[in-house]
């Protein structure tokens, strides 16, 4: 049974290549990929609808991923949220943590390592 199946994922990313790429490994997942293309619009879905899990890029114009996940968290978001990131430094996975994050993974990332790291959050709510 895939447990995954049917949980609502909100991808966040600047990049639509990203978003593209994200999307579709979720997909394959049986999990459905709500895109987001900015930090505000992200907030503002994840107060309006329920999300599993948030998957989350570092680096974004105007709210980057850290004042994001920041202001998630202010609203009530108790949804997982994965830093989604090219930058995968000891400072950078701390800074995630600092915002609210509870796991970072490093782009490019394999399907099986999403699988795995958005598995472990999900084990961690329950």
């Amino acid at each position: 049974m895939n447990t995954l199946a049917g949980k609502r994922v909100l991808v966040v990313d600047d990049e639509p290549l990203n978003l593209k790429v994200a999307t579709r490994m979720l997909k394959k997942l049986s999990m459905e990929a709500i895109p987001a293309e900015a930090g505000q619009a992200a907030i503002d879905l994840a107060i309006s609808e329920h999300f599993d899990v948030v998957l989350l890029d570092v680096q974004m114009p105007g709210l980057d991923g850290f004042e994001t996940a920041k202001l998630m968290r202010e609203n009530d978001i108790i949804a997982p949220i994965i830093a989604y990131t090219a930058h995968a430094l000891g400072s950078d996975i701390e800074r995630c943590l600092d915002a609210g994050m509870n796991e970072h993974i490093a782009k490019p990332v394999l399907l099986e390592d999403l699988e795995a790291t958005i598995r472990k959050v999900l084990n961690n709510v329950k």
